[in-house]
């Protein structure tokens, strides 16, 4: 079991002493206030739109770099951008543990290789069935938590599921 949020259990009441005053804690049925959607809306487009700009720069980038030289610089920009959070905001080193080096280092090379294969597929495959593929990333997580986390598979989430794989296929075959 892991020590998500360092220390916090799933579920606990208190946020975690971030300066993330603002975040929004599930607590029972309720959702994110109305001032708050705001700022997911604001968020989702943030992150939307870097995920196209990832693509496009990677298609860009391509007949120049190799799919590992595109990742490599990927990776190295992105301990750069970390190591100036943790300077600019050392508290943020308190968070930080070191358990498990071998899981770490084993998540960090399956993930640069998937991040790897990602960069092939945006350079070999349409934008259009890159995206959709990416697209049912929530669907393998809601299968994969049944056996893996002991989630139970309720009515709803197999509907969603079924929804989801109905949008994947209308975009990969339009004709079908």
């Amino acid at each position: 079991m892991t020590d998500w949020p360092h220390g916090r259990h799933v579920g606990a009441d208190s946020v975690p002493a971030y300066g993330w005053e603002g975040v929004s804690v599930p607590r029972g049925q309720g959702g994110a206030s109305p001032p708050r959607i705001g700022w997911l809306i604001c968020w989702m487009s943030g992150t939307l739109l870097s995920f196209i700009i990832a693509a496009l720069s990677v298609r860009a980038l391509s007949p120049q770099l190799s799919a590992f030289e595109i990742m490599s610089v990927r990776s190295a920009g992105g301990l750069v951008i970390l190591f100036l959070l943790t300077i600019a905001r050392p508290d943020l080193l308190e968070g930080l543990r070191v358990r498990r080096l071998g899981l770490q280092a084993a998540r960090n090379v399956v993930h640069f290789v998937s991040q790897i294969c990602w960069t092939i597929a945006i350079v070999v495959l349409p934008l259009a069935t890159v995206f959709a593929l990416e697209f049912t990333t929530p669907a393998w997580v809601a299968l994969l938590a049944v056996p893996f986390l002991g989630e139970r598979m309720t009515l709803t989430r197999a509907a969603a599921l079924i929804v989801c794989s109905a949008g994947v296929l209308t975009i990969l075959r339009p004709g079908m």
